[in-house]
């Protein structure tokens, strides 16, 4: 939550409130990534491009699924 709380001011209402929560939940899953290049295996295959690592965030509310960066 950190990290958000860095790039955002906190929540005056539940319309932001909302948007809060789908902020976090995309930062979760950028930390998600930052964790799994920890893991020397996969740090070496990324490292030699053979393969790449992508985050997807799937809204549930509207069923998009989109990119994380």
């Amino acid at each position: 939550m950190v990290r958000v709380d860095s790039r955002i001011d906190p929540p005056k209402n539940t319309g932001e409130s909302g948007q809060r929560y789908h902020l976090i939940e995309q930062e979760n899953v950028r930390l998600q990534i930052e964790h799994l290049g920890t893991y020397p295996i996969l740090k070496l295959a990324v490292d030699e491009k053979r393969v790449v690592v992508h985050g997807l965030y799937y809204d549930l509310e509207t069923g998009l699924l989109s990119r994380v960066n």
